[in-house]
């Protein structure tokens, strides 16, 4: 389901999700939804971090953000990935990082995936935030997540 000749490319699961960094694995930059119309008006506002906060990835009504420095706590390096109700702008979950972050995550199959500055990835519940597993890449910076689906199954890879 969602998948783009059947061994590819996860698509969006529903017309407004948009699950990864540039709205798809193939980074096309094209975004769910209908147009702006009769301008924007502001339903809420969100203090992620100190710095370096992320594009948005969005999955149903949940946002996920990935943050620089964590705002009042914490080590001075360490970051986060968070989840905010999208209807109300509250915080859902907040996953601290060993070291900042900053880069946009990837959700499928109900889980989020992003990487720190320390070149570690990480996989967590999107539901609640608890960690499945972590890697360190040995690579220092991570790139923003891409998830693809070969052969029937998936796999995450962060660029380095």
């Amino acid at each position: 389901e969602g998948m783009r000749d059947s061994n590819v490319i996860l698509a969006p699961s529903s017309s407004i999700d948009v699950p990864m960094d540039r709205g798809d694995a193939a980074r096309s930059g094209v975004m769910p939804g209908p147009g702006i119309e009769n301008g924007l008006e502001s339903k809420w506002r969100f203090e992620a971090g100190r710095s370096n906060v992320s594009a948005p990835a969005v999955i149903g009504d949940t946002v996920f953000v990935t943050s620089g420095a964590e705002v009042g706590g914490g080590s001075e390096n360490q970051g986060a990935i968070i989840a905010i109700d999208a209807t109300t702008g509250s915080e859902s979950w907040r996953f601290p990082t060993e070291q900042a972050a900053g880069t946009t995550p990837a959700i499928a199959h109900g889980i989020v995936f992003a990487g720190d500055t320390g070149g570690v990835l990480y996989a967590l519940e999107a539901g609640t935030g608890q960690e499945l597993w972590r890697t360190d890449l040995q690579s220092g910076w991570t790139s923003a997540p891409v998830i693809c689906a070969w052969r029937g199954a998936w796999r995450s890879s962060a660029a380095r």
